[in-house]
């Protein structure tokens, strides 16, 4: 939360370390795919979807360049 505070954006949410994250990304099936109902396949599933919002409401508002997101700092 620190870090979203000092780039005044906001966190969509938080993934917890857990083996079955690092054992599904190794054989190339995502825990929402191996295991749809576990906590953390809602989580992630729950992520996406206010990632999606945020994407439409964006798009509504008009859209935003690279820039404005993700500043150059040198």
């Amino acid at each position: 939360q620190p870090l979203a505070d000092a780039y005044s954006t906001e966190v969509l949410g938080e993934i917890p370390i857990e083996p079955a994250i690092r054992e599904g990304g190794d054989s190339g099936l995502p825990i929402t795919v191996l295991a749809p109902n576990c906590e953390t396949s809602k989580r992630y599933q729950d992520i996406a979807t206010k990632l999606w919002d945020k994407l439409i409401e964006v798009n509504e508002d008009g859209g935003v360049d690279n820039q404005s997101i993700q500043p150059t700092i040198f």
